[in-house]
C-alpha cells in the first residue's frame, strides 16, 4: 500500500486513475472471453528452477493498452510468425490472436503456467472462433529451437543477464542460417544497455506508454548480391562472446 502511495504522490492522481483504468480493461478483457490472464504470482508458487530465470521473478501479465498501441503503431504484417518469449498464461498470445497474427509460440519455463495459457488459448478462440496456429512449449528460453521464420519477439523480462546472452547468442545464429526482417518488441527492458551492445539491432523506436516503456529493436537483412551472397564480407553478423 505505502508503495502505490509513493507511485500516486510521485506520478500525480491522473496516473493513479489511468492505471486503475488499464486494470479494470485487463479484467473485463478476461470477463469476456472466460479467460484467467491477470494476478501476479511470485516463482516459488509455480514450481520452476533455472538460472537463467531473473532472481526473485513473478508471474505478471502485460497490460493490454499499451501492447495493443504498439502493434498498432508498429502496422506489422500478420503473416509475421510471432514469439511471446516467457509467455506466462498466455496474455500476450491472446492479444496476438487479437491483432490478426496467424503463427503464435509460447514460450514458458513453468508447466503450471503453460495449463492454464493453454486453456486460455481454447476459450479464447472457442468464443472469437480464431483459427490462428497457436503453440505453447514448456521449456527454458534459451534452449528453443529457431526455425528460421521467426520474426517478431516479444520479452517481459523473463531471463537475467546470463539468460539474455545465450538466447540472443541463438537469435544470433539464427539470422546467420536464415537472414530475415526481426523485429523484438521489449517491455520495460531491465536489460537495456545489453539490448545496445547488440550490433545487428537496431532501436527502432521507444514507447512511453503512461509510465510503461516498450522499445522496439529491428534487425534488416542484409543485402545480397546478384549470386546470393551477402554484398559484403563485413556484414556478417558480429559474434556475441560466451563466457564460460
Amino acid at each position: 500500500m505505502k508503495k502505490k502511495f509513493n507511485q500516486v504522490r510521485k506520478r500525480g492522481f491522473k496516473y493513479a486513475f489511468q492505471s486503475l483504468a488499464y486494470k479494470l480493461q485487463d479484467h473485463f478483457f478476461d470477463l469476456k472471453y472466460g479467460t484467467d490472464t491477470g494476478g501476479k504470482i511470485w516463482t516459488p508458487k509455480v514450481a520452476i528452477s533455472v538460472d537463467y530465470l531473473e532472481k526473485g521473478r513473478s508471474y505478471k501479465a502485460t497490460r493490454l493498452k499499451p501492447i495493443h498501441t504498439v502493434l498498432n503503431e508498429l502496422s506489422l504484417s500478420r503473416e509475421l510468425p510471432f514469439v511471446d518469449v516467457g509467455s506466462g498464461k498466455g496474455r500476450v498470445l491472446l492479444l496476438a490472436m487479437e491483432y490478426g497474427f496467424q503463427k503464435i509460440t509460447g514460450i514458458e519455463y513453468s508447466g503450471a503456467l503453460c495449463k492454464i495459457a493453454e486453456e486460455n488459448v481454447r476459450a479464447y478462440q472457442k468464443r472469437t472462433g480464431s483459427a490462428a496456429d497457436i503453440r505453447i512449449y514448456e521449456m527454458d528460453a534459451t534452449r528453443y529451437e529457431f526455425e528460421g521464420e521467426e520474426s517478431v519477439l516479444y520479452l517481459f523480462n523473463p531471463l537475467n543477464h546470463a539468460g539474455m546472452e545465450v538466447f540472443f547468442y541463438n537469435v544470433q545464429r539464427s539470422l546467420e542460417a536464415h537472414d530475415r526482417e526481426l523485429w523484438i518488441i521489449y517491455n520495460n527492458p531491465k536489460h537495456g544497455e545489453f539490448m545496445k551492445s547488440l550490433d545487428f539491432l537496431e532501436e527502432h523506436r521507444i514507447f512511453i506508454l503512461e509510465g510503461e516503456k516498450v522499445v522496439v529493436y529491428l534487425h534488416q537483412p542484409y543485402p545480397k548480391t546478384a549470386f546470393g551472397g551477402v554484398e559484403d564480407q563485413q556484414l556478417r553478423l558480429p559474434i556475441i562472446l560466451m563466457q564460460a
